[in-house]
């Protein structure tokens, strides 16, 4: 999907991904290029921020990373472009980060005088569609005035596992 984005005959010139807490490491280096001493020193729990700055630093599994990358499958190398692609910082709660998400997805589409799109991908996993909650607030308030970002691609990963409720005590539908 970022291939296609990086494609100098789209129009994407930003992706903003949100998502929750698990898979993010493994994103952060491969995807984003982030430092993996620097990963392996947040696990250790050292800071990123300065201890005298209380209250920014966070648990590894919250970081937020942004990197200017050209991702290219096939064809020719010169056909494509760098695009920005952004994870956001996710907030405690797990599916807190879709609006946090499509909320950086419209200020950067505001912000674009040049014409070009930005693209919201939103990660979903673990039981996370469940039909309730913020998945579907943010599902409600994607086409309203002033909360619009076009849509957004959301990718369902394993939506029958949910660890906390066994599934036929979760839902009422075995396709939720």
């Amino acid at each position: 999907m970022f291939a296609e984005c990086s494609k100098k005959s789209s129009n994407i010139s930003s992706v903003v991904l949100g998502m929750p807490h698990r898979g993010r490491m493994n994103i952060l280096p491969l995807l984003f290029d982030y430092p993996l001493v620097n990963l392996l020193s947040k696990i250790q729990g050292k800071r990123d921020i300065p201890q005298e700055i209380p209250g920014i630093d966070d648990v590894v599994h919250h970081v937020s990373v942004s990197n200017s990358k050209t991702f290219f499958l096939e064809g020719n190398i010169n056909d494509h472009k760098s695009i920005v692609v952004t994870m956001v910082h996710n907030p405690s709660h797990l599916e807190a980060v879709y609006p946090v998400s499509m909320g950086k997805t419209l200020a950067k589409k505001r912000d674009n005088k040049d014409g070009t799109d930005v693209l919201n991908v939103l990660l979903h996993g673990d039981g996370a569609v469940s039909g309730q909650g913020v998945i579907q607030e943010s599902l409600t308030i994607h086409q309203t005035c002033e909360c619009s970002v076009g849509g957004s691609v959301h990718i369902v990963n394993n939506n029958q596992l949910g660890f906390t409720a066994d599934k036929r005590c979760g839902r009422s539908s075995k396709y939720w």
